[in-house]
């Protein structure tokens, strides 16, 4: 469960918000459980709307883009992370919109959101 929204910055003058770079992805075990940390500069900027559906925890982040430093598109898959967790998959799904997919082997992962100026991240408990 998330327990904290972030909200989007809003341009004043009704531009497009700018599309923010996430720039890596970590899957860190935990006493808990596992963190799940997007990394980007703009991390207050970022925008959550979670669904779930069977045993799958989905988030999709609007104007976000995942990008590596050089600036090149790609997708984040770790397999097996912890026991109970399946799988854990971040990609771009259009031209502004990331989705990060996380598949609980036999329910749906229990989710809980941190944030700061750099990352944003899950525990996964």
């Amino acid at each position: 469960m998330l327990k904290e929204w972030l909200s989007q910055r809003e341009s004043g003058n009704n531009q497009p918000a700018e599309i923010v770079q996430v720039t890596g992805v970590k899957v860190n075990p935990t006493d808990k459980g596992v963190e799940v940390i997007l990394q980007t500069s703009l991390g207050q900027q970022l925008q959550l709307l979670n669904r779930s559906t069977g045993n799958n925890f989905i988030v999709d982040i609007p104007n976000a883009q995942l990008r590596l430093p050089n600036g090149k598109s790609y997708t984040f898959c770790s397999n097996k992370p912890i026991a109970d967790l399946r799988e854990i998959t971040v990609a771009n799904i259009d031209a502004n919109t990331v989705r990060v997919t996380l598949v609980g082997e036999k329910a749906l992962p229990i989710v809980e959101l941190f944030d700061d100026n750099a990352v944003l991240g899950w525990f996964l408990v």
